[in-house]
């Protein structure tokens, strides 16, 4: 589940935590030439992941985020599995948490239904005997 902590996410602080190389992490384009067409694939990079986030917390629908209501959160999401991917990896690197949410691995709410009552027909009353 995918939680909102404070009133307004803090993009600038997400964007400067992703742009932040991981201690013991090389630099990974290093000799590489801007020019030349790889055709090796590269892993996304985080921040690609930061900018699905924004995206996805203006149109959640769209982006694999299904809205909790009434949670003690600001807002809460429940994601499918590929908006759960990205968001680990957020949460792995600390964007989500300089951002303002919070990546918990609780599940989803499911939704029940509540107990459906019908409307018995009315008894009819027993006729009135005479006693003799």
């Amino acid at each position: 589940m995918l939680e909102l902590l404070r009133e307004r996410p803090n993009w600038l602080g997400a964007l400067s935590v992703a742009l932040t190389r991981p201690p013991g992490v090389p630099e990974r384009r290093a000799g590489d030439d801007p020019w030349k067409a790889e055709a090796s694939s590269r892993p996304r990079r985080i921040t690609d992941d930061l900018a699905w986030l924004r995206l996805a917390f203006e149109d959640p629908a769209a982006h694999g985020l299904r809205p909790i209501p009434r949670r003690k959160a600001i807002a809460a999401w429940a994601p499918d599995p590929t908006a759960q991917e990205k968001l680990a990896r957020l949460r792995e690197r600390h964007v989500l948490e300089a951002a303002g949410f919070e990546l918990t691995d609780v599940p989803a709410p499911e939704r029940v239904a509540p107990p459906r009552f019908e409307r018995q027909p009315a008894a009819k009353p027993a006729a009135p005997t005479r006693g003799r």
